[in-house]
């Protein structure tokens, strides 16, 4: 008997370690997913202030700056929920759709 109990007691702190692990997974996750990105754009060039992008997506900004003839300008990114959230402030807030679009559409 006493080592029937042992064992369920030994089940139950496994269920709660698996249970914290989990919700550790859970919290870091969405804090991760929270972060958000701001690039600066000068004479066509991105360049990342804050946060992280990869190099793709700034060449994706770049060519939209090109075609849309922006040189100056401010784009931010933030997630809400499961989408990343595009803001563009300056010259480049009339690309925003287009570089939208990148981030949902790679290529």
């Amino acid at each position: 008997m006493d080592l029937n109990l042992q064992s369920s007691q030994t089940q139950i702190a496994l269920i709660v370690v698996a249970g914290m692990i989990s919700f550790a997974w859970f919290v870091m996750r969405r804090r991760w997913k929270l972060q958000h990105f701001e690039i600066q754009i000068e004479q066509g060039k991105a360049t990342v202030l804050r946060g992280k992008v990869d190099k793709e997506f700034l060449a994706d900004i770049e060519r939209i700056c090109t075609l849309w003839n922006v040189t100056t300008g401010q784009v931010t990114g933030k997630w809400q929920g499961d989408d990343l959230q595009i803001r563009c402030a300056g010259e480049a807030s009339s690309i925003q759709l287009a570089i939208q679009n990148a981030v949902d559409n790679p290529l």
